[in-house]
């Protein structure tokens, strides 16, 4: 995983989207991964693949046109956002916002803002 890989969540259900020649498999681990010579990923791993292989991890893209990522959190205390409070050897906070730089061949930067949701027992974890 990269340094820029802050956010994983985990579907324990089927889902549609991610599958194997198997069909459907339950109990999806996904991680959010950015590599800035390919875009933007989903990791992700099975259960049943994590107990075989825990190293083994399957690669979405979602889009080669991402630039970079930030996470930035709010500070409620100074209403403020801050940008990446990571600390060498210390795990990441949970982020409240993503910013995806996109950038295509001859067109100016694009930047997107993504509210994340705080974490609760009824959502999925970041």
């Amino acid at each position: 995983m990269g340094e820029k890989d802050h956010l994983s969540f985990e579907y324990a259900k089927d889902t549609p989207v991610l599958y194997s020649e198997d069909g459907p498999l339950p109990k999806v681990t996904i991680w959010l991964h950015f590599d800035e010579n390919e875009g933007l990923f989903f990791l992700w791993q099975s259960a049943r693949d994590a107990k075989e292989n825990p190293r083994d991890y399957k690669r979405t893209l979602i889009s080669k046109y991402v630039s970079d990522i930030e996470y930035h959190y709010y500070e409620e205390a100074d209403d403020e956002w801050t940008e990446d409070l990571n600390e060498p050897g210390r795990t990441p906070p949970l982020p409240n916002m993503l910013k995806l730089i996109f950038e295509w061949p001859d067109k100016e930067k694009l930047e997107t803002s993504i509210l994340l949701p705080p974490s609760s027992i009824n959502a999925p974890l970041y």
